[in-house]
């Protein structure tokens, strides 16, 4: 290399002229990016062997993944919720007819209405063994005389049905409870542990016959033993609580006559 204010003849890399004293600036620096510009360009394995799995951008022409993150339009957002509202509202809707008071009513209502597969699910188990070992018939044949006894089949459901609606609920308070629970207790047997809540229902009975219809304003309770609801109703008789079941059905059928 020459010095370029002397022109004196100096090594390679050298800073400072030893004739004239000038400070010369480095030319390795241009020497190397002169050298990388001059190479052959690095082929791009993943654009040569994998261009399927990718696609150029239309802006800038980068390679970028064509299984990216899914970015939802409005009408893919509205048509998400939608499906999300439906199912809150079908879930909703099975608590609202399984696990709370009104499911009782609609068991009643079913047997009213002269389904017999429902009515040993008008109280637990141990309602129906307390009944047949105060007999000499067992649980089932207890199960089929009163059904028997209430003449409930298809052809007396069709005569005659009935419509329950429930007006009013309104939850008992920790004594009230504990009182139908001591009432179950006694009766029945029933561990009072077993009834965790108690819904007085006020319902409107509705009947449907072959000559006239008439409307019924009727007040039970319904208890929540293990995790199924029951009816029960104050007996003035006896002055306790009892379950609402084939006898009670028996007396409302005699109203609706």
């Amino acid at each position: 290399m020459r010095c370029k204010h002397c022109g004196a003849l100096l090594k390679n890399g050298t800073r400072t002229c030893h004739f004239c004293s000038s400070v010369l600036k480095s030319t390795k620096a241009k020497h190397i990016h002169q050298d990388i510009s001059d190479a052959e360009p690095i082929p791009n394995p993943v654009a040569a062997n994998d261009t399927q799995s990718f696609e150029k951008t239309s802006k800038t022409g980068d390679l970028i993944p064509k299984f990216s993150l899914w970015i939802p339009t409005v009408k893919e957002k509205i048509i998400v919720a939608g499906i999300l509202l439906a199912v809150i509202l079908v879930g909703f809707c099975i608590y609202k007819h399984f696990f709370t008071a009104e499911w009782a009513v609609s068991k009643y209502e079913s047997v009213v209405n002269g389904e017999i597969d429902q009515l040993h699910s008008l109280a637990p188990d141990d309602y129906w063994q307390t009944m047949a070992s105060n007999s000499i018939y067992t649980t089932e044949e207890y199960i089929a005389m009163k059904a028997d006894e209430l003449r409930i089949d298809h052809e007396r459901g069709s005569t005659k049905s009935a419509r329950f609606t429930v007006l009013e609920s309104d939850q008992l308070n920790y004594t009230e409870r504990q009182r139908i629970a001591r009432d179950l207790y006694d009766k029945y047997g029933i561990e009072q542990y077993r009834v965790t809540a108690a819904t007085e229902l006020d319902i409107r009975i509705q009947v449907t016959g072959k000559s006239r219809d008439s409307k019924h304003l009727y007040s039970v309770t319904a208890v929540k033993i293990d995790s199924q609801w029951y009816l029960v109703r104050y007996n003035s008789l006896s002055r306790k609580y009892d379950f609402v079941a084939a006898g009670s059905i028996s007396g409302l059928w005699n109203t609706f006559e």
